[in-house]
């Protein structure tokens, strides 16, 4: 056998002794020396399966090897690898058929919508109704003790409208003939999770104008309400701030209805953001260090307000950045959140004779408030 050796890479060439010892062991297969009439054909046809194979990969291990750990190979070399298979020869795969791919699809988390939730449903207006009306009888005159020759006094009843919008929210969705056949059979589902995406689409635009209304439409929010009592706290809810002045004014606040109306209107909910109810729920009071300020504010609210809500469009309302807390009656008496419709797909449209679409809707008449004295917004500053 006669060897020729040539430098591999600048400064590094191969031993002649290191060649022929690591032909020798590459010679010997599975511990054993092969019979001196094997022939090593690449079919396998003669001597054993896949000897070849096993050579060629023992004698690339033993080059690498004695060429040490810091070669590396060359762009070529590189280049010529990322264009091979990844597998040895003679695996029965592709490659991603030996990757675990989890069926779960992982679907985008979003802010959970609370209008629903936490507003009293009103769905006495009709789909098809433009404007919805409340009717208000407004009542004046005085009663007097009777003496001899007064004239009596006269009670008197007036009335007077006030007139919403309803409007509607639209989301289509479009599909192709032979796109949702692909789509299909490679088990997409594309066409559903895109209709499930415009309800939600829907629902989060409806679940906005019932806090912030639409002010061209006529439609007014609970946040947004023209007649809404509003007040600022003169108490920030920070940690310079003496937990009991926190709780103090929390107090007063849902308490404004009822002390400003003497005791025609009360409230008996309170919805608070996020920061808000984190800041309560974890300041200890100087009282009892086991107790918290929203502790400290429920046990003197017993009979009127049970719960504290928390509601994530209530955070950074005020002009300021201030986070946002609402005392209401939870009655349609004092509100109502005007459900005209909940999203609902329309008939498919054929746009084309293989392109579609798909129209979600709903319609929503905002938000009213029938005794609005029931209710105050409070904006204070959270850090």
């Amino acid at each position: 056998m006669v060897a020729h050796f040539h430098d591999v890479s600048p400064g590094r060439s191969v031993v002649p002794e290191a060649f022929y010892g690591a032909l020798g062991r590459a010679l010997r297969f599975r511990g054993e020396m092969p019979p001196a009439e094997t022939h090593y054909d690449a079919a396998g046809l003669i001597g054993m399966v896949d000897t070849c194979e096993a050579y060629h990969r023992h004698v690339d291990g033993l080059v690498l090897h004695e060429l040490g750990r810091s070669w590396r190979p060359s762009a070529v070399l590189l280049d010529l690898a990322r264009r091979a298979d990844a597998l040895p020869a003679g695996v029965p795969g592709f490659p991603r058929e030996f990757e675990f791919v989890r069926s779960r699809i992982l679907e985008e988390k979003r802010q959970p919508l609370t209008a629903m939730a936490h507003l009293p449903i009103d769905s006495s207006v009709p789909l098809g109704a433009r404007t919805h009306t409340w009717r208000r009888a407004l009542g004046a005159g005085e009663a007097q003790i009777y003496r001899g020759g007064t004239e009596f006094p006269r009670a008197r009843v007036t009335r007077a409208e006030e007139q919403f919008g309803v409007v509607h929210v639209v989301c289509a969705v479009d599909t192709n003939f032979f796109d949702t056949l692909t789509t299909n059979f490679a088990g997409l589902r594309q066409y559903q999770e895109e209709l499930r995406l415009a309800r939600r689409l829907v629902e989060e635009r409806l679940n906005r104008i019932a806090w912030f209304g639409d002010a061209a439409s006529k439609v007014y929010g609970a946040l947004t309400h023209p007649a809404l009592a509003k007040m600022v706290l003169s108490t920030p809810f920070t940690d310079a701030s003496d937990p009991e002045e926190v709780a103090l004014a929390l107090a007063d606040f849902v308490a404004t209805p009822m002390l400003r109306s003497a005791g025609t209107f009360s409230s008996n909910a309170l919805l608070v953001s996020p920061k808000i109810d984190h800041h309560i729920r974890t300041r200890p009071t100087t009282l009892a260090m086991n107790m918290f300020v929203r502790d400290l504010f429920l046990a003197g609210q017993r009979g009127r307000i049970e719960e504290i809500e928390v509601a994530p469009e209530l955070e950074g309302i005020g002009p300021n950045g201030e986070d946002g807390m609402l005392a209401y009656r939870k009655d349609l008496d004092t509100m109502g959140h005007v459900v005209v419709q909940t999203p609902t797909p329309l008939p498919v449209f054929p746009s084309s004779p293989v392109d579609q679409t798909t129209v979600m809707f709903g319609s929503s008449g905002g938000v009213t408030y029938q005794d609005v004295g029931n209710a105050v917004l409070g904006l204070v500053v959270v850090q």
